[in-house]
C-alpha cells in the first residue's frame, strides 16, 4: 500500500523544484518589473525577529512557529536563506511553508544571506536564489538582506571592492524598485582604531540599499538599560554620520537576545523610539524566550522614514506628527532633547488637531500628564506645563516625548510645534 504522506511530500518537493527552476531563468525579469517605482521599506518597519539556518525547532515546523512570533507582537521575520558554506536555499520546502504562514498572517518576511564575498558570483547566484524563491503557493519574499560581516577576505581594501561589486550587480539584477537592506557591523566597533573593517563604506553602499540594519550588539561593554541605550543611540548616529543622511532608514539589531535582562531591552527599546528609527529587533527568536522581553519589543513602533530626524532638539522650529499636508513622517511620536539642569522648568507648546488623551507627555520616560483637547483641526495656542524638578536630569540630557495613542495603520491625527524649555 502505498504511503500517502510520503506521495504527498513528493509532488510537494516536483512542484517547489519546477517552481525554483522557473524562478531561476525568469526570477529576475519579475522582480525588475517594478523598475519604476519607488522601493516599499514597509517589511523593515516594526518589531522584527530573526531565524538563522541553525534553528531547528523552527525549521521543523514554520507553521508552528509563525504562530508563536505574530502573538509576540511580530511583524515582519528575517529568515536566514542561506550562506557562503551551505546550498543556495538551504531548506527550500521549509522556506516555502514560513512565507506561506507568515504572508497568510498578515506577516513580512525579509531573506537574508551571508556572502563570503571570496567568489562573488557564488555570492551573486546565492542572493538571487533567495530573491527569486518562490513557494509552493506561489509567494516569494518581501526584500531581501545582504549580511556583511564576512572575514574570509582579509584585506579590507580588496573586501570593500568586492562588496561594493556584489551589491551593483545585485542591485543590477533586481531594478530600482526592489527594496534591499544592508546588515552592517556593529558601528560602534567600526569606529574604533582596532576594527576589522576600517572606513567602511557607508555612504557608497546607499546608493544600492534602502534600509541599513546594524548589528548593535553591546554585549558586555555596555551593563544597565542606561548603558545599553546610550550604546544603541551612539550606534545610530554613528550609522547617520557615515551615511552622511540622518534620515536613512535605520532597523536596528539590538545583539543576543538572551544577553539581555528586562532593564536593558528597554534601554534598547527607548533609543529605537527616541531616535524614531524605522524598526528594531534582537537576535534571534530562539534566544527571545522571556514574555516581559516581547511586552517590551513590541512598543517598537512601525515608523515610516522620519524627517527631521529625531531626537529633536528642544526650540526647533518644525511643526511635527501626523499633520495633513505637513508632515506624515511622525505618527506615533515625537521625542526632543533638552540640555540638563537644576530646577523646576517650563514646558511650552502648541498642539495640533488633539483629541482628549490622545497625546501624553512623557519627561525621561516618566508621565506626566494627557494633553487636553484642542480645536478640531487646528493649532492650539501655545501651553505651557510645569515639569517638576524631580523629573529633571542636572547633568544630562533630558528626553521629552509626546506620544499619541494611536498605532499602525490606525494612526491618530496629531501634531505639535514650538516645544521650549524654560526656568521655572
Amino acid at each position: 500500500m502505498p504511503n500517502t504522506s510520503n506521495s504527498k511530500m513528493r509532488v510537494a518537493r516536483a512542484v517547489l523544484a519546477a517552481g525554483l527552476a522557473l524562478a531561476a531563468v525568469g526570477g529576475i525579469h519579475a522582480v525588475a518589473k517594478d523598475s519604476a517605482t519607488t522601493p516599499s521599506v514597509l517589511a523593515y518597519r516594526g518589531l522584527g525577529t530573526w531565524v538563522d539556518i541553525y534553528d531547528a525547532a523552527l525549521w521543523n515546523d514554520p507553521p508552528a512557529a509563525v504562530q508563536t512570533m505574530q502573538a509576540d507582537g511580530v511583524r515582519t521575520i528575517y529568515l536566514q536563506s542561506s550562506n557562503f558554506s551551505h546550498p543556495d536555499i538551504v531548506f527550500p520546502l521549509r522556506m516555502s511553508e514560513f512565507i506561506d504562514a507568515a504572508h497568510g498572517a498578515g506577516m513580512r518576511v525579509v531573506a537574508w544571506y551571508l556572502p563570503s564575498l571570496a567568489h562573488i558570483n557564488v555570492d551573486l547566484r546565492k542572493s538571487m536564489a533567495a530573491i527569486t524563491f518562490r513557494s509552493v503557493a506561489g509567494s516569494g519574499v518581501d526584500s531581501f538582506a545582504l549580511d556583511i560581516e564576512s572575514r574570509v577576505v582579509t584585506d579590507p581594501t580588496i573586501r570593500t571592492a568586492r562588496l561594493m561589486d556584489l551589491s551593483q550587480r545585485i542591485r543590477d539584477a533586481v531594478g530600482p524598485g526592489y527594496p534591499l537592506g544592508a546588515i552592517t557591523p556593529n558601528a560602534v566597533s567600526l569606529a574604533k582604531p582596532t576594527t576589522f573593517w576600517p572606513d567602511f563604506p557607508y555612504a557608497s553602499l546607499r546608493q544600492y540599499y534602502d534600509v541599513f540594519l546594524p548589528m548593535c550588539y553591546s554585549g558586555t561593554v555596555a551593563t544597565g538599560g542606561q548603558a545599553v541605550h546610550d550604546y544603541a543611540a551612539s550606534c545610530a548616529d554613528l550609522v547617520r554620520a557615515g551615511v552622511g543622511d540622518p534620515t536613512v532608514p535605520i532597523h536596528q539589531i539590538g545583539g543576543v537576545a538572551d544577553n539581555y535582562d528586562a532593564a536593558e531591552i528597554e534601554g534598547f527599546v527607548r533609543a529605537v523610539r527616541e531616535y524614531g528609527l524605522m524598526g528594531g529587533s534582537l537576535y534571534d527568536f530562539m534566544t527571545t524566550d522571556d514574555p516581559a522581553a516581547w511586552d517590551l519589543l513590541r512598543t517598537i513602533p512601525a515608523n515610516p522614514r522620519e524627517s527631521p530626524a529625531l531626537p529633536m532638539p528642544v526650540g526647533s522650529p518644525d511643526a511635527v506628527g501626523n499633520i495633513p499636508r505637513v508632515d506624515r513622517s511622525h505618527p506615533k511620536e515625537v521625542f526632543y532633547l533638552a540640555p540638563g539642569g537644576p530646577g523646576a522648568f517650563n514646558l511650552s507648546y502648541q498642539g495640533f488637531d488633539l483629541g482628549s488623551g490622545e497625546v501624553a507627555l512623557w519627561v525621561n520616560w516618566q508621565p506626566v500628564k494627557a494633553i487636553g483637547k484642542g480645536p478640531a483641526g487646528k493649532w492650539t495656542r501655545t501651553r505651557t506645563i510645569s515639569i517638576a524638578d524631580e523629573l529633571l536630569l542636572d547633568d544630562a540630557p533630558n528626553s521629552i516625548g509626546f506620544i499619541a495613542s494611536g498605532d499602525y495603520p490606525s494612526w491618530s491625527t496629531w501634531g505639535v510645534r514650538g516645544v521650549t524649555l524654560s526656568a521655572g
